[in-house]
């Protein structure tokens, strides 16, 4: 079939010397020779080339979360937003790039755009009770406490059984406690409504 003809030298060879021939017009001798070398690396091994490709993708976007992480660390969450958003616009799935957005945002006090991301990663990976956390400070902030408490609870109920978790459920057993301690002192009719 297709990925047949795709695999034939023969085949391959023909389509190199027509895009030779149509570019050798236009190009110049050294981008020629690029050109060359690299339908000659996929007329030798075509999957070899999807293959090294896929890998050398893999390995910049590793690169680029290393320094989204550095900046993060350093403080430097605009330079870090702005890394994190080019890599959400790479890879869709991976639900890391919008947490990570939600932290800088988080750190920045933009506590609706924080809200957004973190539940933009939730929606990647709902089961991950790590922006379940996060989320409750951000809503505390906004003075939404009934669902900053119901996303305390579901991180509770999500990391139950993971024990990669156990200090996530700890910490977020503490917060629960002090939000209702919180919420029992305060006289606005929501808080009294979440007890």
């Amino acid at each position: 079939m297709l990925a047949d003809k795709m695999n034939d030298p023969a085949l391959l060879n023909l389509v190199a010397e027509e895009i030779r021939t149509k570019f050798a017009k236009h190009v110049s001798p050294q981008c020629l020779k690029e050109m060359e070398k690299e339908m000659q690396k996929f007329i030798n091994n075509p999957q070899q080339s999807h293959e090294e490709e896929i890998a050398n993708s893999a390995v910049t976007l590793s690169n680029l979360y290393g320094k989204g992480y550095l900046l993060f660390q350093a403080g430097q969450y605009q330079a870090a937003i702005k890394i994190f958003s080019t890599l959400r616009e790479l890879d869709r799935i991976d639900p890391r790039y919008p947490f990570c957005m939600a932290a800088c945002c988080h750190h920045l006090k933009q506590y609706p755009e924080a809200i957004a991301y973190y539940f933009a990663s939730i929606m990647i990976n709902p089961l991950d009770p790590l922006p379940y956390f996060h989320l409750h400070d951000c809503l505390m902030h906004i003075n939404l406490p009934a669902i900053a408490l119901a996303s305390l609870e579901t991180a509770i109920t999500l990391s139950k059984d993971m024990p990669q978790h156990a200090a996530l459920r700890e910490r977020v057993l503490v917060e629960i406690e002090q939000l209702k301690n919180e919420l029992s002192n305060r006289t606005d009719v929501e808080a009294k409504e979440v007890l």
